[in-house]
């Protein structure tokens, strides 16, 4: 081969080669670009769940505070329930007892 050839055949090799490394290197650009497009989406995406997170946590701890305030009400209403029990059966043995010493002092005024 020629000197004039190879030279020739050696600066096309040289071109292509510049041309695929500009290529190569264009192509990592891109990935590179997108990597950071991807990885600002998923911190994104991360930072959406960590305030969804923090919302269901205040959600749920209001949800406990009204559990416990409507327990309180509920034993609350069952004391006061009771004690409105308690009084009707204490006034009830009074009308009972009441009515039988009634019942007896007629009985004994009739005879």
């Amino acid at each position: 081969m020629s000197k004039a050839k190879y030279k020739n055949k050696l600066e096309e090799a040289r071109e292509k080669a510049q041309k695929n490394l500009q290529q190569a290197m264009s192509e990592l650009e891109d990935v590179r670009k997108r990597s950071k497009e991807e990885k600002k989406n998923v911190q994104e995406q991360v930072d959406q769940l960590k305030r969804q997170i923090d919302l269901l946590d205040k959600q749920n701890a209001m949800l406990e505070q009204d559990k416990n305030q409507l327990r309180e009400q509920g034993e609350l209403r069952i004391r006061e329930l009771k004690k409105r029990v308690s009084e009707a059966e204490k006034t009830a043995q009074i009308a009972t007892e009441t009515k039988r010493k009634f019942t007896e002092d007629r009985f004994e005024s009739a005879c």
